[in-house]
């Protein structure tokens, strides 16, 4: 379903709230919009879609609304043995929510919980957006990794209580989450589906995941607490200052060829919309080359991949007058060609702007 998921996990050492949610698509991303079950449980997952707005219980799962008025004297009823929310408090605002995790295999009743929202509006193939989600694990759970946001073009409706493995997790934390404080998790992907519904949750089977073998849990499941979720378009070329350069990272060759390969399409299209949007912005665009073979059969590749990719910027509308080409072949490497993760990163086109 996706070609590549860029992972990013990092630990908030506070609980002021850093999220912003401009242009975030995610509606109700803090709960705030929410009723109250008072100082009890959540315990179906009807009561969950009613209470909690533009939130839904993507499976029979029932996660549980948590007002810091009703965690912050006393326990939720019914009591749930080691179970203590009382010293937690949301990252942000004043409610927050909890799912189960893990626990199938010990037999607890709603063990895979997940929370589902439909997207403000559907995302764009090709669009590279942000994603980011907190989470806080508590005392005495069981702590695994792959917590994850996952997406889908529906919204899901399981009539099962256990894992949604079908989903696949666009973003997650490969790090077992077991700190005793918010953590944020966060990446950014290029969407290949127009995804309308976001998932949080563990889509993972308790075969595919990492316990924590450090910490022996009390509580015969593992819950977290979740808030802020976020997410946010990014386009690819904005504002971009007079002498910057910037590496066009996904634009793709024949070997040994200056024949664009079809998947190079996306982000030149991306960059074709801005030239467009920004009529008097001029470019200047840089073919490269690794130091295997000729150097003058380098050279004139590099010239040529640098001219085709001009020549479809012109093909779509933009002025030959706005774009300079030239091609540097092996002479200004920005990587060891020693190496083939250094030759693959001097194999390439950047951009250069020259006058906006």
């Amino acid at each position: 379903m996706f070609r590549s998921i860029i992972i990013v996990l990092f630990v908030s050492f506070c609980f002021n709230n850093t999220t912003t949610t401009a242009q975030n698509l995610v509606p109700n991303p803090s709960f705030e919009q929410s009723g109250s079950f008072g100082d009890r449980w959540i315990s179906t997952r009807s009561i969950f879609d009613t209470l909690m707005a533009e939130w839904t219980s993507p499976n029979e799962g029932s996660p549980d609304i948590l007002f810091v008025e009703s965690i912050k004297e006393k326990a939720l009823r019914p009591p749930r043995r080691y179970v203590n929310l009382m010293p937690y408090r949301p990252h942000s605002g004043e409610v927050m929510v909890g799912i189960k995790t893990y626990g199938c295999e010990t037999r607890m009743v709603h063990c895979r919980e997940y929370i589902q929202a439909e997207l403000k509006e559907p995302m764009i193939i090709g669009e590279t957006y942000y994603a980011e989600f907190w989470v806080r694990p508590i005392k005495y759970s069981f702590f695994h990794n792959y917590l994850g946001m996952a997406f889908s073009t529906y919204k899901c409706d399981d009539k099962e209580p256990g894992v949604m493995h079908y989903q696949l997790p666009l973003i997650l934390s490969e790090e077992i989450l077991n700190e005793q404080r918010w953590i944020k998790i966060s990446g950014s992907f290029v969407a290949d589906e127009p995804y309308t519904h976001l998932l949080v949750g563990n889509f993972y089977t308790a075969q595919n995941i990492t316990l924590d073998s450090i910490t022996p849990p009390k509580m015969d499941h593992a819950y977290y607490l979740l808030d802020d979720i976020l997410l946010r378009h990014e386009k690819r070329f904005q504002e971009i200052a007079v002498g910057t350069s910037l590496v066009l990272n996904n634009i793709f060759f024949e070997t040994g060829e200056a024949i664009l390969l079809s998947k190079s399409f996306l982000e030149l299209d991306q960059l074709y919309a801005y030239l467009k949007e920004n009529s008097s912005v001029r470019i200047q665009l840089s073919g490269h080359t690794d130091n295997i073979g000729d150097n003058d059969f380098n050279l004139q590749l590099s010239i040529d991949r640098a001219e085709v990719v001009a020549d479809y910027l012109q093909s779509l509308g933009i002025e030959k007058e706005r774009i300079e080409y030239r091609g540097l072949g092996a002479s200004d490497p920005v990587a060891d060609n020693d190496t083939e993760a250094g030759r693959q990163q001097n194999r390439r086109v950047e951009l250069l702007v020259l006058s906006n």
